[in-house]
């Protein structure tokens, strides 16, 4: 029972793993196409680091639950994943910090709109990551930490998925298709397991939400509401 256990929640994880990679990579294309078609050069070193950097993290995380599918768990890529998250990490920074400048026609308020949600997502994934990193001998908690901090990173492209089929972007869809993911492994939880662990996953929605909270208002009064703040998005 305990093996038929292990394979199904192996199962669960890799095939959420392949379609946060299918449908973030449809809500990236979706607006790369678009912002292609509006003019805009996607090939500068910048975006194309991003873009690839993006690509290796949800990729690494595929292979990552293959190999545990396959329970070829002496191949884990640990060392790996650390420099891919976190090349991702200062690619997406410096491609969030360049924006007023690469798009100077763009308003002031719309682009803060845009980098502010970003920065919050990369921290919130950081926090997880090093979380992750801290508890790698613990599977079960290990395993929903890693998962959360690619569900942080693919929610960019969740909220541009509309943009695929000629939608606006949608930052209600990327919290549903999150939440979606999330009720899995939740419902899963619940079913096969017990105590503390049946309580994972919300408990892990609650510290998103606190962090994203606890960073705001901090950093609200400190950054995002200063005339620096303002001159620095101003170009």
């Amino acid at each position: 029972m305990e093996m038929t256990s292990r394979k199904l929640e192996s199962r669960m994880f890799s095939t959420l793993a392949i379609l946060i990679l299918i449908l973030a990579g449809l809500g990236f294309l979706g607006s790369g196409v678009t912002l292609a078609e509006a003019g805009m050069n996607l090939a500068t070193p910048r975006i194309v680091l991003h873009g690839v950097a993006g690509f290796l993290w949800l990729s690494f995380f595929v292979v990552q639950t293959q190999l545990i599918l396959r329970r070829r768990v002496s191949l884990h890529l640990g060392k790996v994943g650390a420099v891919v998250f976190f090349f991702l990490i200062a690619a997406t920074v410096n491609l969030l910090l360049t924006a007023p400048r690469t798009y100077p026609d763009i308003p002031v308020d719309r682009i803060s709109s845009e980098i502010v949600p970003r920065l919050m997502d990369l921290l919130q994934s950081t926090v997880f990551f090093i979380a992750a990193i801290v508890w790698r001998n613990r599977p079960f908690v290990h395993k929903r930490l890693m998962f959360f901090v690619t569900v942080g990173l693919a929610s960019t492209g969740f909220v541009r998925l509309p943009v695929f089929f000629t939608e606006r972007q949608s930052p209600v869809l990327g919290i549903l298709l999150a939440l979606a993911f999330a009720t899995v492994v939740f419902v899963h939880d619940w079913r096969r397991h017990e105590g503390w662990h049946r309580w994972f996953i919300p408990l892990c929605l609650v510290a998103m939400l606190v962090i994203t909270l606890v960073a705001r208002s901090i950093l609200d009064p400190l950054v995002f509401s200063t005339e620096s703040w303002q001159s620095f998005l101003e170009g």
